[in-house]
């Protein structure tokens, strides 16, 4: 048998050098694209981008979606936000109706022909009654007359008031003033005591000695409907003027001074009774203290007469 023959060894392809065999090129990577935030825009790019939301994108970081921020409101006018601060008005604003008078009165049941008979107890701060015991319980009606320029003027009228009895105004106007000073006042007084009936002259010195007060006063109570009872002065000119501008209007009959006994005080009571009688009303003005209040009320409990009815300020001013 014969050995198979030997397999030739593979002869070796002579390679050519390596620099002679041109090598394929290398394939590029693709260039990552340029980040969105570095392109620069100009002209008409920009004024087309101008109109489409904005997006924006960070470079080599998770993209993060921005939410759009919450609209803001336009600004609302300061006056819109800020509460309206109270400005004094005119009374003619302040009382619409004109009819302070009948709007503030208390309730008063008497036969329209029967004269009638009101006590104005004074409170000038000093004298005061406001907050007394069983003032609800008198056995007739009294009214009380508050002095503006009293710090406590607006405290007591109220609680006058709450006690069931009218309340009348005592104005505190500039002595020189000019017109529009003596208004400015006149307001101020009536927004302070707005449950007043009428104004009130006690002894001349309020505003009937002032042309240009005792002129604004019966302006006023023309447009608000209040009521003015003026001081004797030897005339009753300015209670004339003021009826002529249908301003309800009486003159005070006696004033009972502070300290006057319990006698003297019947008989101006009963002195008034009379005065009552002949005018068909009287106004008898008093200090707000206990012992002339006193004085009254016993004075009121011993009398007889029925010819006269004892009433509130405003029926005296009304029935006139």
């Amino acid at each position: 048998v014969e050995a198979p023959a030997p397999v030739p060894a593979p002869v070796a392809t002579p390679q050519p050098p390596a620099t002679q065999v041109p090598e394929a090129p290398p394939v590029a990577e693709e260039a990552p694209e340029p980040p969105l935030p570095i392109t620069r825009r100009s002209g008409a790019d920009e004024e087309e981008e101008a109109d489409l939301p904005q997006v924006s994108v960070r470079t080599n970081r998770p993209p993060v979606v921005e939410e759009p921020e919450p609209e803001t409101p336009p600004e609302a006018p300061v006056a819109a936000l800020t509460p309206p601060v109270a400005v004094p008005a005119p009374p003619t604003e302040v009382l619409r109706d004109g009819l302070a008078l009948s709007r503030n009165a208390v309730a008063f049941d008497a036969a329209p022909d029967v004269p009638r008979l009101s006590v104005v107890l004074i409170d000038d701060g000093d004298n005061t009654l406001a907050g007394a015991p069983d003032l609800a319980d008198l056995p007739f009606p009294v009214s009380f007359a508050v002095a503006a320029a009293a710090p406590t003027a607006t405290e007591a009228a109220r609680a006058y008031r709450e006690a069931g009895h009218e309340v009348a105004l005592i104005p505190d106007l500039p002595e020189r003033g000019r017109p529009d000073d003596v208004e400015g006042a006149l307001i101020d007084n009536l927004l302070a005591v707005p449950q007043a009936v009428a104004l009130i002259d006690p002894d001349g010195k309020a505003f009937q000695n002032s042309r240009i007060g005792l002129a604004q006063v019966i302006l006023a109570a023309g447009e608000t409907g209040h009521g003015m009872v003026t001081f004797s002065l030897g005339s009753n000119s300015a209670q004339q003027i003021a009826r002529r501008k249908g301003v309800p209007a009486g003159q005070v009959f006696r004033v009972i001074d502070p300290g006057t006994d319990r006698l003297a005080v019947g008989r101006a009571l009963t002195q008034a009774v009379s005065r009552a009688r002949r005018d068909g009303q009287a106004i008898v003005l008093a200090p707000a203290d206990p012992d002339t209040l006193a004085a009254m009320v016993e004075w009121a409990l011993e009398s007889r007469s029925t010819s006269v009815a004892l009433s509130p300020l405003s029926a005296a001013l009304a029935g006139d």
